[in-house]
């Protein structure tokens, strides 16, 4: 029995395979203007390429994958990667029609191949996957050429993935290495955001470790307020400009969840910059003229940064400082309130400061 993605991927070929009869018709993507002609030839050789039967999955096995997610999958987000159920979840996800820049499917599906992970390597397929699913000419270019470049390696055609398919191997070939459109730009940023916070929760677990269940509640909600200031400062408080304007959020969002992560190791190290409470008093006095001075900033040249922003923004952290004051001081009784007060303000008095270009 074919499955329905089978029958789905098959339609495409056919339609494909009639397109390439008709000498190509120039609204194939690979047909643009950005395109170079060996990159152009090679999506021309692989586009009537069909999938490895037995690389698809069964209906059986669609069914239980309607709800799956080939990134987290192929990653290892949150668990262990598993190439062999990336694939076949790609191939369903590559059937489900969807739109839009993405990693989920093809571009999974041209990274399994390109490496031969629980399949046969096949540049073949990588190119082909490649040449349909990117999401800008040059960026289909660039992808292109690299695998090109990958094929023509001595060492990097054995069928398996070895060392050298590792990141930041000779062979290694990620979908995300070759971006040249913000729209995907910020489908990879969030990728590395995701990566990202799976490695950050396992070092701030690894801190919780001989704390009382108090203590890990009272942090549980210290981090979601913390993460509620992430995404003021990163939706009120940078500059949407371009098309990267969703990287630049995250981008901005994660750099609040590092300093918070840097505040706590140095906070159980007990190595908090010393302050008075007349420090404190300065600092606090530097911040409103820093807030006064981003308030009444121009911003017109700048996309997303309002005075109304930035007030929301400046509320959820007076709401994430004064939490983290009163967790610190329950958590690590020995470290002065003062101290982390000022050294948190100093903090925020630096990014107003440069929001408002001083």
């Amino acid at each position: 029995m074919i499955s329905a993605v089978r029958l789905r991927r098959l339609a495409v070929l056919s339609l494909v395979t009639l397109v390439a009869t008709a000498a190509w018709a120039d609204d194939v993507p690979w047909h643009g203007q950005f395109v170079t002609p060996p990159v152009r030839a090679a999506c021309d050789r692989t586009a009537n390429l069909s999938e490895p039967a037995a690389d698809v999955p069964t209906p059986a096995e669609e069914q239980a994958l309607k709800d799956c997610d080939s990134v987290t999958l192929y990653y290892g987000v949150g668990r262990p990667a598993d190439p062999v159920a990336a694939r076949k979840c790609a191939y369903a996800e590559s059937g489900r029609g969807e739109g839009g820049p993405s990693l989920a499917g093809d571009p999974v599906l041209a990274m399994i191949y390109a490496h031969g992970r629980g399949v046969r390597r096949s540049y073949g397929q990588a190119i082909r996957l490649s040449c349909s699913a990117s999401w800008a000419e040059a960026e289909l270019d660039a992808r292109v050429a690299h695998l090109l470049a990958l094929k023509a390696n001595p060492a990097c055609s054995g069928p398996r993935s070895g060392p050298a398919d590792e990141k930041g191997g000779v062979c290694a070939f990620d979908f995300c290495d070759d971006i040249t459109s913000g729209a995907m730009g910020g489908v990879c940023s969030d990728r590395d955001s995701r990566l990202a916070a799976v490695e950050r929760q396992g070092r701030l677990g690894a801190l919780q470790a001989g704390w009382t269940p108090g203590q890990k509640t009272a942090f549980a909600a210290l981090t979601k307020v913390m993460e509620a200031y992430a995404s003021a400062h990163g939706g009120n408080e940078t500059d949407l400009s371009g098309t990267l304007r969703d990287a630049f959020i995250i981008e901005a969002e994660d750099g609040v969840k590092a300093g918070f992560e840097a505040d706590l190791k140095a906070l159980a190290a007990g190595k908090v910059p010393a302050a008075t409470a007349a420090d404190l008093a300065r600092a606090d006095e530097a911040l409103n003229s820093a807030y006064k001075a981003a308030m009444s900033h121009s911003y017109a040249d700048l996309t997303g940064i309002r005075p109304q922003g930035i007030r929301e923004a400046e509320r959820a952290w007076i709401v994430y400082r004064d939490t983290f004051v009163r967790f610190a001081a329950a958590r690590w009784p020995s470290v002065s309130p003062d101290a982390l007060k000022a050294k948190l303000t100093r903090d925020r008095t630096a990014l107003l400061t440069e929001l408002a270009g001083q």
